[in-house]
């Protein structure tokens, strides 16, 4: 069987800021290896960076050639299927860029099979729908969806299962009964979440793990409503991390909000219980002008203060291999 050409078009930012310039196409030759962005065993294949707006595009270090393309249209009949972020490369949140439905419909329609991967800590069914209702041709059959919140649920889901996800490294020391967990929670459907994968809200002496979804809402009891933490900006707490891991002075650290307090003494019983955290959503900021802070700065102070982090989602491989076994299924 002649082996699938993919295309990889990766959102990447500099400074929190989203932008579809900043768009990378990469190509593989053969089916994808699990050593893709930040992994270093690229033996298997060759990649090669088709596209790249700056030098901190140049993600893959083995890259081979390098060519300036102006359209996705440009090189889509090259490919049998395509991995698409979706925010700042089809769509700003709310609104399609222009040209990005009427490419990606064609693409639909040409009999590409196309990946959306996206840092969502939602499950991909609420991304399908959101993108239907903005123009963009979901076939089921051509079209996948593969969020770091789905990754992480299914993860959850099938523990009691050692041949399936529940296995994957970055659930390692985990079983089918430690499923509780300290909530960062998007404050929408954490709840939801949480029943449908069999996971239970805990204290940290009780929990297992931290799971990492957001910003908005901290749970630590099933029976009390979760603390509302808005989205703090982080930067007190940052400085804090710093000045007792001895990178910065004392006296240089501003007095935290109480959001900010809470959460710093909510990590530091976590990272003393040596609770792992599991973050399903790896963004550093989310793009609402605000530079409002996502679980991926969570888990850089959680770290920073020698904490076990296990990131799920873009550029972490786990996501990449899931699309992987997806795309492998349709070519067979």
């Amino acid at each position: 069987m002649q082996a699938m050409r993919w295309l990889v078009c990766l959102m990447l930012y500099s400074q929190h800021l989203y932008s579809p310039r900043l768009a990378a196409f990469i190509s593989f030759d053969g089916f994808w290896t699990d050593a893709v962005l930040g992994r270093q065993r690229c033996s298997r294949h060759r990649l090669r960076l088709y596209a790249s707006a700056e030098p901190r595009s140049a993600v893959v270090s083995e890259a081979t050639t390098t060519a300036r393309l102006g359209r996705l249209s440009h090189i889509g009949v090259t490919f049998d299927a395509l991995l698409l972020d979706q925010f700042g490369v089809l769509h700003d949140g709310s609104t399609p860029y222009q040209g990005a439905v009427e490419c990606f419909n064609h693409l639909v329609s040409s009999g590409k099979k196309i990946v959306l991967l996206s840092n969502s800590s939602k499950r991909s069914g609420k991304t399908r729908s959101k993108m239907a209702s903005m123009g963009f041709n979901m076939a089921q059959g051509a079209t996948e969806i593969i969020t770091s919140g789905d990754v992480v649920f299914q993860c959850l889901s099938q523990l009691q299962d050692s041949s399936a996800l529940g296995a994957a490294d970055e659930f390692r020391g985990f079983s089918a009964e430690r499923r509780r967990c300290v909530v960062f929670g998007n404050g929408d459907d954490d709840w939801e979440y949480l029943k449908d994968c069999g996971c239970q809200v805990a204290d940290v002496a009780d929990a297992q793990f931290i799971l990492a979804r957001g910003l908005f809402e901290l749970h630590r009891d099933a029976e009390s409503p979760p603390a509302v933490l808005g989205a703090p900006p982080l930067h007190a707490l940052g400085r804090r991390v710093a000045a007792a891991a001895g990178a910065a002075q004392q006296a240089d650290v501003p007095q935290l909000s109480e959001a900010e307090g809470l959460v710093y003494d909510v990590l530091l019983q976590c990272r003393a219980a040596a609770l792992p955290m599991i973050v399903a959503n790896p963004d550093f900021t989310r793009p609402d002008g605000n530079d409002s802070p996502m679980p991926g700065r969570l888990a850089g102070l959680y770290e920073a203060m020698g904490g076990d982090v296990r990131r799920i989602g873009k550029p972490h491989g786990l996501a990449y291999r899931i699309a992987a076994d997806w795309l492998e299924r349709q070519h067979s």
